[in-house]
C-alpha cells in the first residue's frame, strides 16, 4: 500500500504542467447538451406513486429504444439494479417534455465525449483544440470554452477560427438527460431493487449525433493544417440510430469517417488516432465499428460494460465469463483477445479500482511515460469525483491519495496469472509495468473517492488525460 502512495506522491512532484501545450489536438464527433438530474429512492418513489400505470410492469426486461414513460422506467431500473452505466435513445418529444416537467434539472452543461474532452483540454491550457461541431447551435456554443477552435467555411474556402455564436438556432433536439442515481433500496410497488453502486443512466433525445454529423471541412481542408496536430480523438459512433438513418446501413453512415481517417493517416502518418468507446446496444453496429475503425485507429478507451459488449463480437465465451465475474484475469484475457486480432491498438481499460493499458511490446522509457499518464488521470479523476473544478494539471497536488484495496487485489491476482502463464517475473503489483515477447502491460490501482459527487464524464477524462500525457 505504502509503495503506491509513494508512487502517486512522486507523480505529484513531477511538475506535470511542463507538458507541451502548444501541440494541437483534433476532436470529434459527438457534442450535445447534457442535463444533469440527481435521483434517489425517495425521489423515485414520489414520482412513481404519482404516475397512473401498472407498477408490476417496471421489472420486465428493458427495451432497446425508449418510446414511452414505462419504457424509460424499465431502462432506468435495469441500470439501477445492476449499478451500471447505460444509455438509451428516444425520438419522443412528448417524453422529453415529461422529463423536463417531472424532474429537477440540477445543471446544464456541455455533453458528448467530444464536447467534454474539448472543454477539458481547453480549460487545461492547450492552445490548439480543434473541435468538429455537428451544428452551429447557440445553446451548444454557449457551453463550450471560448478558446476552442473550429473550421469555418465561406465561398472562398475554409479557415480555423475560435467558436462564435451564430444567428440561426437549430431546433432539432440535441439533449441528453443524465440521471445520476445513488445507492439505496428503490421500492416499486411491492418489489424492491437494491442498488449497491452509484452510477448514471442516460436518456438521449438527439437527432443530430444519431446521424454522425461532422464538419466536412475536416476532410476537405485537412491537408492545409493537419501537420500542426499530433493527436486526434474520435467518438460518438454508439449514437448511430437505425430509425434516424432508415435508408442507410451502419457502414454507409461510418464510411465518410473511414475515408477521412484514411486521409488523415496518409497526410500525417505520425498523428495518433484515439477512439473513445461507449455503450453500444446494437451488435451489428458494434461489429461495424470493430471491422471498420479498429484497423485504422492507434488507441481505444473503454470501461467494463463496453469491454463486455464489444468482446461479444469477437468471443461470446469471454462475454459469458465476464458476465459472471469482472475479475482482472478475465478482463486481461478479453483485452488480449482484442490485441491478438488488432495488434495496432493501444487498449486502455478503466475500472472502479484499477486501470490497464495493453499493447504490443514498447520500450521501457515509453512504458514509464504511459504509467505516469495513468497516474495523472487517476489523480484528476479523483479531484473531479469530489466535485471540484479542474483548471490546471497542477491541481493534482491537492488530491487525497487513498488507494483502492480492491484494485490492489485485482492487480495482485493478475500478476499471479502472468507469472504462471507467461513466466513474467517483473512485478506488476510493485512496479505497474510488465513486458513479454507479445505484449507490454501497464497497470495501476486507482484512488478511491468514498462519496463521489460527480460521475458523468469521468471515463472520458481518464482516457483523454492518459493519451494526452503519453503523446504530448
Amino acid at each position: 500500500m505504502e509503495n503506491w502512495i509513494d508512487t502517486y506522491s512522486m507523480m505529484v512532484n513531477l511538475k506535470p504542467h511542463a507538458v507541451d501545450k502548444r501541440k494541437g489536438v483534433l476532436i470529434g464527433f459527438n457534442v450535445n447538451i447534457d442535463k444533469i438530474i440527481e435521483i434517489n429512492p425517495m425521489i423515485i418513489s414520489k414520482i412513481i406513486s404519482s404516475e397512473a400505470f401498472d407498477q408490476t410492469d417496471l421489472t420486465k426486461n428493458p427495451p432497446s429504444y425508449i418510446e414511452s414513460v414505462v419504457d424509460f422506467f424499465l431502462c432506468l431500473f435495469h441500470s439501477i439494479k445492476h449499478g451500471k452505466a447505460d444509455e438509451v435513445l428516444t425520438n419522443s418529444q412528448e417524453l422529453s417534455n415529461w422529463i423536463e416537467k417531472t424532474f429537477e434539472i440540477k445543471e446544464t452543461k456541455i455533453g458528448g465525449q467530444a464536447g467534454i474532452i474539448a472543454n477539458l483540454y481547453s480549460t487545461l491550457g492547450l492552445k490548439q483544440v480543434l473541435l468538429s461541431l455537428p451544428v452551429l447551435d447557440n445553446n451548444l456554443i454557449s457551453l463550450l470554452n471560448s478558446n476552442i477552435l473550429t473550421l469555418s467555411n465561406s465561398d472562398t474556402g475554409y479557415s480555423i477560427n475560435k467558436i462564435s455564436r451564430k444567428d440561426d438556432p437549430i431546433e432539432k433536439p440535441l439533449v441528453h438527460y443524465i440521471f445520476e442515481f445513488s445507492t439505496g433500496t428503490y421500492v416499486i410497488g411491492n418489489q424492491k431493487i437494491d442498488c449497491n453502486r452509484a452510477n448514471r443512466f442516460i436518456l438521449s433525445h438527439d437527432e443530430i449525433n444519431t446521424k454522425l454529423k461532422f464538419n466536412v471541412g475536416f476532410l476537405d481542408y485537412c491537408g492545409e493544417f493537419l501537420s500542426e496536430y499530433s493527436l486526434a480523438i474520435i467518438s460518438g459512433f454508439h449514437l448511430i440510430d437505425r430509425k434516424m438513418n432508415p435508408s442507410l446501413s451502419f457502414y454507409d453512415v461510418i464510411k465518410p469517417v473511414e475515408t477521412m481517417l484514411k486521409k488523415w493517416k496518409l497526410t500525417t502518418p505520425n498523428l495518433c488516432l484515439h477512439m473513445e468507446i461507449a455503450s453500444t446496444k446494437d451488435i451489428e453496429l458494434r461489429k461495424t465499428i470493430i471491422e471498420t475503425l479498429f484497423p485504422l485507429v492507434d488507441s481505444i478507451g473503454l470501461n467494463e460494460q463496453e469491454l463486455m459488449s464489444f468482446i461479444e463480437v469477437i468471443s461470446s465465451k469471454l462475454t459469458d465469463n465476464l458476465r459472471e465475474s469482472m475479475g482482472s484475469v478475465l478482463v486481461f484475457k478479453a483485452l488480449n483477445e482484442i490485441l491478438n486480432r488488432y495488434p495496432n491498438l493501444r487498449i486502455h481499460f478503466h475500472y472502479l479500482g484499477y486501470y490497464l493499458i495493453l499493447s504490443k511490446p514498447i520500450e521501457q522509457r515509453k512504458a514509464i511515460i504511459r504509467k505516469q499518464g495513468l497516474l495523472m488521470s487517476s489523480l484528476l479523476a479523483a479531484i473531479k469525483a469530489e466535485g471540484k473544478e479542474i483548471t490546471s494539471l497542477d491541481e493534482i497536488q491537492s488530491a487525497s491519495i487513498d488507494i483502492s484495496k480492491e484494485g490492489l487485489e485485482d492487480i495482485k491476482q493478475l500478476q499471479e496469472h502472468l507469472e504462471t502463464t507467461y513466466s513474467i517475473k517483473n512485478n506488476l503489483l510493485q512496479n505497474g509495468i510488465v513486458h513479454s515477447s507479445s505484449f507490454s502491460l501497464i497497470g495501476v490501482p486507482t484512488i478511491v473517492v468514498k462519496n463521489p459527487k460527480v460521475i458523468v464524464g469521468l471515463g472520458d477524462l481518464i482516457s483523454s488525460i492518459s493519451i494526452f500525457y503519453e503523446t504530448q
